[in-house]
């Protein structure tokens, strides 16, 4: 507030500046209202209020007339421009209260927009369903109503924007440019490699590390592919030698391997895995202790089986 408007502080300062010996201030003159001027008529049953800018030329819009009949609402539709723009537009009272019966009022280009009309029970929500934008949208077009839209049952039968304030962005080309062709795609480019390469023959070769057998040999054909422990021989041998080998019952091992003949017949092919234990989900309190026992030293028939047995040479081989 400048010291001028008001006497008693204006004294008091220059008392004090002439007791400490600075007299270089002055005092600033008294502002002047310069962009609006109001007038206001009273008579003993109506109140009149007139409105006029002082300086028309200054709006960056249009002028709109008033009529007696307008009012704030009906001005802001038939103009499509907010109640709030409308209002800090023109400096009107808040809520449009004294709303001038003559005169013009400012429309500003940079705030047109499509105008809504708040009704009862709105919310930012169901205003941005019916118009097909964001909630975020209607919360920036009108910040008048709050960062979380807090403050629409305040402005219910005002006018609000549905659509960016000023209009959407536009590119407009730049006078005196064209514009370029797309390019072809018929244009054909050669590159010249200048890096020497090595031919591939002259690289190392590779070196193949070796696999284990018990990943790569096939199981018996009827033999179950989950049993505990396997095995095979590197060459054909009797199922009877294999039996006594593991060991392994003999008439087990045929019930665990459907293919093999049960007689004396019986032969173990070379590099074919047989099953040579397997443990049912019920096995009995016994069998799961064995199994217990086992396991801590074997692991599932999923990765190598390590209880896989090799023939000694002294027996048989």
């Amino acid at each position: 507030m400048p010291l001028l408007s008001e006497a008693k502080i204006g004294t008091i300062f220059q008392s004090l500046a002439t007791s400490c010996g600075k007299t270089q201030y002055t005092m600033p003159p008294t502002p002047t209202n310069s962009y609006v001027k109001i007038s206001t008529v009273m008579t003993k049953s109506t109140k009149s209020h007139t409105t006029t800018t002082a300086a028309a030329s200054t709006c960056a819009g249009k002028t709109h007339k008033v009529v007696p009949t307008d009012t704030c609402q009906r001005v802001s539709l038939q103009e499509n421009i907010s109640t709030f723009d409308l209002m800090h537009a023109n400096h009107l009272d808040a809520y449009c209260q004294d709303f001038p019966t003559s005169g013009t009022l400012c429309i500003p280009d940079n705030v047109i927009c499509t105008p809504y009309v708040v009704g009862d029970g709105n919310t930012c929500g169901t205003i941005a369903d019916a118009h097909k934008v964001s909630w975020a949208q209607i919360v920036s077009w009108n910040p008048i109503l709050g960062p979380n839209c807090e403050r629409i049952t305040s402005h219910v039968s005002q006018v609000i924007c549905v659509s960016p304030p000023g209009g959407g962005w536009v590119n407009h080309p730049v006078s005196g440019t064209t514009k370029k062709p797309p390019m072809s795609d018929t244009t054909t480019t050669t590159f010249t490699n200048t890096i020497p390469l090595t031919p591939l023959t002259a690289l190392p070769t590779i070196t193949q590390p070796g696999i284990d057998q018990n990943y790569t040999l096939p199981f018996a054909p009827g033999t179950p592919q989950d049993c505990y422990d396997y095995a095979y021989r590197p060459e054909n041998v009797t199922c009877v030698f294999l039996s006594e080998f593991v060991p392994v019952a003999l008439d087990k091992l045929w019930n665990l391997n459907p293919s093999l003949v049960r007689d004396s017949s019986c032969m173990i092919r070379s590099n074919v895995q047989y099953c040579v234990d397997y443990l049912a989900p019920d096995a009995t309190t016994s069998s799961k202790k064995s199994s217990t026992k086992k396991s801590s030293t074997k692991k599932s028939s999923t990765k190598k089986p390590s209880s896989t047995k090799k023939p000694k040479t002294t027996k048989g081989s």
